[in-house]
């Protein structure tokens, strides 16, 4: 792989067929990517517009039969639908991380760090068919629900295909998220190690100059040791910092998404509890119907704190590695005498315990284990509420 915008190439062309604004492709002649792009805005216009008609249509088709519409979908519709200008507006940003991340990733392949584009190309193939999986298994979860009522394939295959459309194109953007993350993990882990093998270095030369100090060659050499070692320092400093602005760069690219995908949860949370309670607690309804609903529910609920408890795992992770990166180097500055290199390592320091990298939702909260023990208590506190107050038997 050249460059990680080939690596990511399987998930850019999955984006761009779904509606987002990123173009997987490149073009030189400028009027030709003006057309192009205005082409393209107008299909995700066109296919949006012709998706919330059919949605309609099937909100009718539904009523007709006395069924209800799932009202959780509405906002997965709104949330998808918002995600779309928003990719457009900060295209440009999102294309400038892919370019600043390639720059990195060069500068450290010239230190001997790999940049493991395969590696990135893998895993991108493996997440879209990972979505398209799991698509295809949540459709047919809710297929069995619409069977059950209709009792035709046809209409239990086509149904939920259409219902949970806007909420798989809202996965699909978690999930680049948490791709480009771990990514960013990984570039972090490698300067850490990196600065250890700069700590081992450093050991066997203070060996072999106390075994040589005697012969001015030898001090010559330890001199470029040492610059040479203070360099590196220096370029591990900004790619660590540029990393970090990386990181806040991909937040705001992907921060209105996030924030509303935790406003849904709870709210899908606080939906699901309550219809699953309901269906639990009516012991006349019959047991293969109650034993479908429950299924359904569970499935989707377990399927959404999954999303959320990884999700929350890797910003937590992200912002561990950024900010380990201080204690590696505390370890540097002990075995390091050279003062200019000391004083070096310390404004390293200092700038990471200055401002420590932490993932948000807009500045309202910072994700993580203490923002996933919030929800925790949050969906506990749910339970507890649905559980003490009496029912309503409206379930359908």
């Amino acid at each position: 792989m050249k460059n990680i915008q080939a690596a990511l190439l399987p998930l850019t062309i999955t984006m761009f067929l779904c509606g987002f604004a990123v173009f997987p492709f490149h073009y030189s002649q400028s009027c030709l990517k003006f057309y192009i792009n205005n082409c393209y805005v107008f299909y995700i216009l066109i296919s949006w517009l012709v998706f919330v008609c059919i949605v309609l249509k099937t909100r009718t088709f539904l009523l007709n039969h006395q069924l209800d519409f799932p009202t959780i979908i509405f906002p997965a519709i709104f949330f998808a639908m918002l995600s779309l200008p928003i990719s457009i507006y900060f295209n440009k940003k999102f294309n400038n991380c892919l370019v600043k991340l390639h720059v990195l990733n060069n500068t450290l392949e010239k230190l001997g760090i790999s940049n493991n584009y395969a590696k990135l190309r893998i895993q991108t193939t493996g997440l879209v068919i990972g979505w398209i999986v799991l698509r295809l298994v949540t459709d047919s979860t809710d297929g069995l629900w619409y069977l059950k009522h209709f009792h035709t394939f046809t209409k239990a295959i086509i149904l939920p295909f259409i219902i949970n459309h806007a909420g798989h194109i809202n996965m699909l953007y978690d999930f680049v998220y948490m791709l480009l993350l771990s990514y960013v993990k990984s570039q972090f882990e490698r300067i850490n190690k990196y600065i250890q093998e700069l700590k081992e270095q450093s050991k066997e030369e203070k060996v072999k100059y106390a075994w040589t100090i005697s012969t001015s060659p030898s001090i010559h050499q330890d001199i470029t040791n040492k610059e040479t070692r203070e360099e590196k320092i220096w370029i591990l400093m900004h790619i660590h910092f540029e990393l970090c602005s990386i990181s806040y760069d991909l937040n705001t690219v992907f921060g209105w998404q996030m924030a509303s995908h935790v406003v849904a949860f709870h709210i899908f949370t606080v939906h699901v509890i309550y219809n699953l309670y309901i269906i639990i607690v009516e012991i006349y309804t019959k047991c293969y119907d109650r034993i479908v609903d429950v299924y359904c529910m569970c499935f989707w609920i377990i399927v959404s704190i999954t999303k959320m408890v990884v999700f929350n795992y890797i910003c937590e992770e992200v912002c561990t590695k950024a900010n380990e990166t201080k204690m590696f180097l505390n370890k540097l500055t002990i075995g390091t005498f050279d003062v200019e290199a000391r004083q070096t390592i310390m404004q390293f320091i200092f700038q990471i315990l200055r401002k420590p990298l932490k993932i948000s939702g807009l500045g309202l909260f910072y994700f993580g284990f203490k923002f996933l023990f919030e929800c925790g208590n949050f969906i506990a506190m749910i339970v507890v509420f649905v559980i003490q107050s009496p029912p309503k038997y409206s379930y359908i």
